[in-house]
């Protein structure tokens, strides 16, 4: 998906089935960035947000705190639901099960919590208060013991029925998923959940009886974040001064709304982006995936306010593309539209660290050279142990690939093609687990046939040279270059388009 212009896509929270939990079980790596925030003031608290305000103005219209509101509750709406669903049912096992849980009690177990996680990565616990993990977690400190408390009562039912011991660690998967199934039977019973999203009452959810509207959760969902921090509220006010600016310059060339033919050119543009930039062989195969991953359908995101301004942007720029200037770009600059590339297949083995997390490109934390130490080692020794299980998948990967894809690669985007991953090269741009330069650099040095175990910031590949190609380019009688130049001139327009009219607004900051 294109991002050229703008900082931060904004989204809807996957949901969540056990989101009081889910909450928790986030606990390590949200604490972590807490404590970095707090030891580099890179992003500071900047209190509660103050819906009556203005915030900003752009070339005089104003962004007020509850446009703000909007944007914050839809980032966090389906998990807020989860974890408002979650916490009735929790209030209904309570009383169902007449379980007690108290204050000292939850104090208890966010201090263990914090404490193991300080062990298990080197930190100083002293850091790890409960203020520090609610602004890690983006979650209120009453909604933080909250979700304590839920998994104290459902712990304690577990015990009670003789699942679970009283000293076992509820931090293993036995006790997560029982602790889980036992949340999803309180959902369900006695009236369960009801969901009417386009409900003409205005009651979009009814949990155990209790109706809940569209304003009820956003306000249950503002208040669940918390205290906003300074790039929550510049985020938010990027997208809304994005949106203005736009829309302002479509109003002055008398375009109306975007409508469904503007949508399609946009979602073409960016499915060939893809094509183009990472070389895979269907784009919009790539951006479903995506779009999945981040669990949105395709239809949602052509309705989704920042694909709608994406397409303002587009619809602007395209008009000043012809075949002249198509011609033109390629004539100056045909070595762009060369493709000197290879053709590789890989089967993928997901490292991940010692809690069950993978590993990315961006596993140090800026500032904290002993905990980078620390995390260093254990992750060496965690490549070790998987190079060892990689190894054994050397004879079939070697004597029959496509078999070995099948039975062993934990890449499922590729997994469906045998492995194949496209053309690969310098200026193509691969999703994770394949966005590793280094890991790029090694691929590059294949022999047409060969076979070899390489390792990126992700895990280790058995990659496979399928092919080695020089692609002859002909802009005159070949549609796919012609297509290429024009995607590529695109992108350049629309940046160029966009900057124009942002070095021309007047923004104004009132906070």
């Amino acid at each position: 998906m294109s991002r050229s212009t703008r900082p931060t896509r904004i989204l809807p929270g996957r949901p969540a089935v056990w989101a009081l939990a889910a909450a928790l079980l986030a606990f390590g790596a949200g604490v972590a960035r807490a404590q970095a925030e707090d030891d580099s003031g890179d992003d500071p608290l900047v209190g509660a947000l103050d819906e009556g305000k203005t915030y900003r103005k752009v070339d005089g219209q104003p962004i007020t705190g509850a446009q703000i509101g909007d944007i914050l509750a839809n980032k966090i709406w389906d998990s807020s639901i989860e974890a408002l669903i979650s916490e009735i049912a929790v209030e209904f096992a309570e009383k169902d099960q007449n379980v007690r849980v108290t204050d000292e009690e939850v104090d208890a177990e966010l201090t263990r919590m914090a404490q193991k996680f300080a062990k298990n990565h080197g930190a100083d616990p002293r850091a790890f208060t409960l203020e520090a993990m609610a602004q890690g977690l983006g979650v209120a400190i009453k909604f933080v013991r909250r979700s304590a408390k839920g998994i104290l009562v459902l712990r304690k039912i577990l015990i009670r029925e003789g699942k679970l011991k009283p000293g076992e660690d509820i931090d293993g998967p036995l006790a997560k998923e029982l602790m889980k199934q036992k949340l999803e039977y309180f959902m369900g019973k006695n009236g369960g959940v009801m969901r009417s999203p386009d409900a003409k009452d205005g009651v979009i959810l009814r949990v155990h009886g209790r109706p809940f509207s569209r304003t009820d959760i956003r306000k249950y969902a503002l208040e669940r974040m918390g205290p906003l921090t300074k790039s929550e509220l510049l985020n938010a006010l990027e997208l809304l001064t994005q949106e203005l600016i736009v829309q302002a310059a479509l109003k002055a060339k008398d375009k109306g709304e975007i409508d469904h033919n503007d949508r399609r050119v946009q979602l073409t543009y960016e499915s060939k982006l893809q094509e183009f930039e990472q070389g895979v062989p269907s784009g919009m195969q790539v951006l479903d995936f995506q779009l999945a991953q981040q669990g949105m359908t395709r239809d949602a995101y052509v309705k989704d306010r920042i694909f709608t301004f994406n397409a303002g942007i587009t619809w602007l720029a395209r008009n000043s593309i012809g075949n002249a200037e198509i011609r033109n770009e390629f004539n100056a600059h045909p070595d762009n539209y060369r493709r000197n590339e290879k053709r590789i297949a890989h089967i993928f083995l997901r490292v991940l660290d010692p809690e069950g997390r993978p590993y990315t490109r961006t596993w140090k934390a800026e500032g904290h050279p002993k905990v980078n130490e620390f995390v260093a080692k254990q992750r060496e020794q965690q490549f070790a142990a998987a190079r060892n299980t990689a190894l054994q998948w050397e004879g079939l990967a070697r004597a029959q690939f496509p078999e070995a894809v099948k039975k062993f690669s934990q890449d499922e985007r590729s997994k469906a093609e045998g492995g194949d991953l496209g053309f690969v090269g310098p200026k193509v741009k691969l999703p994770p687990p394949c966005d590793d330069p280094e890991w790029m650099e090694q691929v590059m040095k294949l022999e047409l046939g060969e076979v070899k175990l390489l390792r990126s910031a992700y895990g280790w590949h058995w990659v496979f040279c399928l092919r080695k190609e020089e692609q002859k380019v002909d802009i005159e009688n070949d549609a796919n270059v012609r297509e290429h130049v024009y995607v590529m001139l695109l992108k350049r327009e629309r940046k160029k388009v966009y900057d124009a009219l942002q070095a021309k607004a007047k923004i104004e900051n009132f906070f």
